[in-house]
């Protein structure tokens, strides 16, 4: 990690697990993260919001059907509990980011929740694993329009929509005779979108909360996938 933490991250951080041990049974698998500051190299503040920066707001997409589609959850921020990596752990080959699959194992079988206020600097430096990527309207249009492009934009889009979905198959098949019948279907569901024509994708995204963060964002997966 070559983030810098604020003084108060542990603390503010186990205190908000703490709370939610109190009111949740013994050995329920638990999850905190918070914003954070994007920062440049040299620590210099880009935003001062992350959720704001990239428009996702974590305490609206929780739900295991928005989880499979988008992660919500930065590594760096979160602390979990005990049960959730006991039950987390070993992860899988087939697995995207590890605070991805700590996020699904704590939305189907535990509760996350989180911090409003920035913990840490989220440093970016170019060589970031991940990285924080600004996102909107104008960052919408701009890859949209992109024509010179196009056929790369395609491509990767189509390789990390693949990779998702394998994502899904390992989730379901380590947790299969865990999960409860609804979990299965939204899963199943998600997994064979590609597969399915183009209004039955539209009925099962709907049917099962198979979305993602922000209007916009959803605008695009109704109309154009």
């Amino acid at each position: 990690q070559d983030d810098r933490w604020l003084p108060d991250k542990i603390q503010l951080t186990v205190s908000k697990l703490a709370q939610m041990s109190e009111s949740s049974m013994a050995k329920t698998p638990l999850l905190v993260h918070t914003d954070a500051i994007v920062a440049d190299n040299k620590l210099g503040e880009i935003h001062p919001s992350l959720w704001e920066f990239q428009h996702c707001y974590p305490n609206k997409g929780h739900q295991i059907g928005k989880l499979l589609n988008q992660n919500l959850v930065t590594g760096c921020t979160a602390v979990i509990n005990q049960a959730l990596r006991d039950k987390a752990l070993p992860i899988p080959d087939g697995v995207m980011m590890h605070d991805w699959w700590l996020a699904l194992v704590a939305s189907a079988f535990g509760k996350i929740d989180i911090v409003p206020e920035a913990t840490i600097f989220y440093r970016q430096h170019g060589l970031n694993d991940t990285g924080a990527k600004a996102w909107g309207l104008s960052e919408a249009l701009s890859s949209l329009l992109d024509i010179r492009n196009r056929n790369y934009i395609l491509k990767t889009n189509k390789d990390i929509s693949r990779r998702i979905r394998k994502q899904a198959s390992v989730f379901l098949q380590t947790y299969f005779d865990e999960l409860s019948q609804e979990q299965k279907s939204a899963i199943s569901a998600f997994i064979e979108l590609p597969s399915r024509s183009y209004f039955v994708r539209k009925y099962l995204i709907l049917k099962y909360g198979l979305h993602y963060q922000g209007l916009l964002r959803n605008l695009g997966n109704l109309l154009l996938k």
